[in-house]
């Protein structure tokens, strides 16, 4: 990928420049209107620089080409000023690249699908002969993870970019990944460097804990809902980029449209004919913004880092560009033809690794890869929603509470995986499970007797169960009751929900906008 040097021009298409101007324009005049009747004038609001909302955007043509985008133009210009004083230039995700072009060329491993790593039989893997993986086995749940990490690592570095991360995850040699649409705009919505979107807060335990100076986590005490809220609102917040392989990219061209035939009302109803495809990867890197972290908190120093245009509190939407380091990193897989898996959670794995500057994987065989990556360390896989459906490696520590109570003994079947990034009151797949079915999961606890509901959810606060799956009886029964309702959720990809909750702002507002008279359509 070019890289923009100091003092080259940068050229934005002008349409996107025009519709940033409408929407930006549209909004200072807003705010500057002076105060009447004597008021005075309220204080300065304070400054929201992330990417103006879709709502804004009336032509169906324009936000069709914004939403297969990274549209950060704020962050374009951060970009350019910082490219005229470093000599590392970084350089913008592009408007319309591979990452949204659901059919690119074939790369070299999209047509192995057969021959997929984690199906090989009779294999050797660093010296551990292999029959045929069962991941419900602990030494074969090992070998899963560490396949799964070269896996999503091949492919993205080469002898250009070893020396700078800002240009690796950009262009892969090996196979096709392609990101999700509709998911730009926003105070949450991509940032221009890398596409990173904004998640929740991190809070400590067992994994990352508090720094003994009390600088780095805000402890989250209140006697009231607003008083919990103000602190949770001070954390640092993660942000992360999601990447899907080919069959993804395959269901996503069947839900979005094409690079020439983009849809303007995407099939969000697909999984009630299909659910998601046999041989489904996708991984999650995931930053923090944790404020002054390579100088005052010393688990995250050395830590593998990106440049980008980001704002750093939940209640913060100012955007700068800053350095941060990668803590976390997720793969989400689905295959029934892997031994171990459940059709109780449709042949669902999810995997989770942390940043241990104790750990390193010298055997991680990825060309050119970055070495701080070695130190991004397995915790484990969950292959369904309920206890001893997990597997904790050794020397790792899920962040997983049962009750007020972290679960530190990787052994222990109450352990849920989970990673320092995520609710601790949930698990990986747990959450994922929730996507497109978070009304249903209300619904249904609703008919449930207390009885039932401490059954369920044993020792968690009431404000979670409403998110996240502990039982597999009780998935099937959500699910069912979605069905009924001819609603199918997403089969286990949040990414497509947001999809569709930022499509439906827009469609609404345009709907609001032709008939200000009516509601918009649910």
């Amino acid at each position: 990928m070019k890289k923009i040097k100091a003092g080259q021009k940068l050229v934005i298409h002008s349409k996107v420049i025009a519709i940033l101007t409408a929407i930006l324009t549209a909004g200072s005049m807003a705010s500057a209107a002076p105060a009447r009747g004597g008021l005075r004038a309220a204080a300065p609001a304070a400054v929201n620089n992330s990417p103006p909302e879709f709502t804004g955007v009336s032509d169906a043509k324009n936000v069709l080409a914004n939403a297969f985008s990274h549209l950060d133009v704020v962050g374009v210009k951060a970009i350019t000023e910082y490219n005229n004083k470093k000599e590392n230039s970084l350089s913008p995700l592009p408007y319309w690249q591979g990452l949204f072009e659901f059919k690119p060329t074939e790369k070299p491993k999209d047509l192995d699908l057969e021959l997929s790593p984690w199906l090989k039989t009779d294999f050797d893997f660093r010296g551990t002969r292999v029959e045929k993986l069962d991941i419900t086995n602990r030494d074969h749940a090992l070998i899963f993870a560490q396949m799964m990490q070269e896996y999503v690592y091949e492919g993205w570095f080469n002898k250009e970019n070893e020396s700078n991360p800002d240009q690796q995850f950009k262009e892969n040699s090996e196979r096709t990944w392609c990101s999700t649409p509709w998911m730009v705009d926003g105070p949450k919505g991509r940032e221009a460097v890398h596409g990173l979107t904004k998640e929740f807060p991190i809070f400590p335990g067992l994994v990352y804990k508090a720094s003994q100076d009390g600088k780095t986590f805000v402890e989250v005490k209140g006697s009231t809902e607003g008083e919990r809220f103000k602190a949770i609102a001070k954390q640092p917040v993660s942000w992360g980029t999601a990447f899907f392989n080919r069959p993804v990219c395959d269901l996503y061209e069947e839900i979005f449209g094409s690079t020439s035939q983009r849809k303007v009302n995407p099939d969000f109803n697909i999984h009630l004919s299909k659910l998601n495809p046999n041989g489904f990867v996708s991984f999650k890197l995931l930053f923090n913004t944790m404020r002054n972290w390579e100088t005052g908190y010393e688990p995250w120093q050395g830590a593998y880092t990106w440049n980008a245009h980001l704002s750093t509190e939940k209640s913060d939407n100012e955007r700068k560009l800053r350095k941060v380091p990668h803590i976390q990193m997720d793969i989400s897989f689905k295959d029934s033809r892997l031994q171990g898996t459940s059709a109780q959670v449709d042949n669902w794995v999810m995997l989770t690794y942390v940043y241990d500057p104790d750990y390193n994987d010298a055997s991680l065989n990825v060309a050119y890869l970055d070495p701080r990556l070695r130190h991004m360390k397995p915790v484990g896989v969950q292959f369904g929603f309920g206890q001893a459906e997990s597997i904790i490696f050794e020397n790792a520590i899920p962040h997983h509470k049962v009750g007020e109570t972290f679960v530190e003994n990787p052994h222990d079947q109450a352990a849920l995986l989970n990673g320092p990034a995520d609710n601790p009151r949930s698990s990986c797949l747990g959450c994922h499970g929730a996507a497109g079915l978070d009304s249903y999961i209300k619904t249904t606890l609703g008919a449930n007797s207390p009885a039932d509901e401490k059954r369920l959810f044993p020792g968690r606060l009431e404000e979670v169960w409403k998110f996240t799956f502990f039982e597999n009886d009780h998935f099937q029964k959500v699910r069912k009751a979605a069905l009924e309702k001819n609603e199918a959720g997403f089969d286990f990809n949040h990414q497509v929900g947001i999809a569709q909750k930022r499509w439906k702002l827009w469609r609404d507002a345009q709907k609001k906008l032709a008939d200000p008279g009516k509601p918009a359509a649910q």
